[in-house]
């Protein structure tokens, strides 16, 4: 995009580099995932209405943009935040916590998995993204949820191979929604899991 191109359009405001990165990146995010690796920075830089020289003067290269925009949607943070608003909610039940933990993990998982899908495998792996690199964070996160959502009344329940298996599942459940296969529904899965502790349970008692 050239800078007389700039003139037919608003500019976008000054701003300070942290807050333009910002803004580059959320305009760059939904491009991505619609172009995948076809993406040119002169797109992004026309849905952030700034000029091309601008956006290389904070990404230096357009996969270090790409690079940029992965590690925005797979941060936790945001999922760390999303989690803890979830604890200010009136006191449920354990399948009612379960599936709120499950539905907001499942909407990390799909945006991260998106832009994943959007870029490819190869490209993907070179950035040294992948399914280890998704899970590992939130593994820990979920074992913190649990211990402050279930306490201790729950932990010979909800053991750290239940959490594993619980955030392995919900995982996996994403990965075919997005391939467009039959996914169940999140109180189906909570059933599902929850009948594998009651079955586990059952047959630790009969074996004593």
């Amino acid at each position: 995009m050239s800078v007389d191109s700039l003139t037919t359009k608003q500019r976008a405001k000054r701003l300070p580099r942290a807050k333009r990165r910002e803004s580059i990146i959320a305009v760059a995010i939904p491009l991505l995932i619609k172009k995948g690796d076809s993406l040119v920075v002169a797109e992004v830089a026309d849905a952030a209405k700034v000029a091309e020289a601008t956006v290389f003067k904070v990404f230096p290269t357009r996969d270090s943009l790409i690079q940029a925009c992965i590690q925005s949607v797979i941060d936790t943070d945001e999922l760390q935040e999303q989690l803890l608003q979830g604890r200010g909610k009136a006191p449920q039940d354990v399948n009612s916590e379960l599936a709120d933990i499950s539905e907001t993990l499942r909407n990390y998982f799909l945006s991260a998995l998106s832009i994943l899908r959007s870029i490819g495998s190869p490209k993907s792996q070179s950035l040294e993204v992948g399914t280890r690199q998704l899970i590992e964070p939130v593994d820990s996160l979920i074992q913190e949820e649990f211990v402050f959502r279930f306490g201790s009344a729950d932990r010979t329940k909800f053991t750290r191979g239940f959490q594993m298996i619980f955030v392995g599942t919900i995982y996996s459940s994403a990965t075919r929604e997005l391939a467009g296969l039959d996914t169940p529904k999140t109180n189906e899965l909570i059933q599902t899991l929850l009948h594998g502790i009651n079955v586990r349970q059952t047959d630790n008692k009969n074996q004593s």
